[in-house]
């Protein structure tokens, strides 16, 4: 008699042999990076430095919290995949309205804070020359 291997489902955690189960491609998430700035780039910002006036536009104006996938091969039983749609949104995705509002809150301090240190450089030079 011939003997096959157990599979544990991925979802619900039943133990069946090999092919009473199906394999299913999911994505999982691996990690989030995200492209910040510092002091040192607004103060460069400030003094006409190039990388800093680059890094800030590619920060304001990009992406820059994204999401990475991994891709997994896993078991599971009839029940769980035929319920269950393991394919989510790609990486990269704005979900729902409350990511869209806080990159846009973000933008806006950002400029504000951007003008202030502009208005306090030119502040300063005119109390140096005075």
């Amino acid at each position: 008699m011939r003997t096959y291997a157990n599979k544990t489902c991925n979802i619900c955690g039943l133990r069946d042999i090999q092919p009473n189960m199906f394999r299913t491609k999911k994505n999982v998430a691996a990690y989030t990076s995200k492209d910040q700035i510092g002091f040192g780039t607004w103060v460069g910002a400030v003094f006409g430095g190039k990388v800093s006036n680059r890094r800030i536009q590619k920060t304001l104006f990009a992406n820059n919290k994204r999401r990475h996938t991994a891709h997994r091969t896993v078991w599971m039983c009839e029940a769980c995949s035929d319920e269950n749609d393991v394919d989510e949104d790609g990486p990269g995705m704005v979900s729902d309205i409350g990511d869209f509002l806080s990159g846009l809150f973000n933008y806006c301090l950002v400029k504000i804070i951007q003008g202030v240190l502009i208005i306090g450089a030119f502040m300063l030079i005119g109390t140096l020359s005075a």
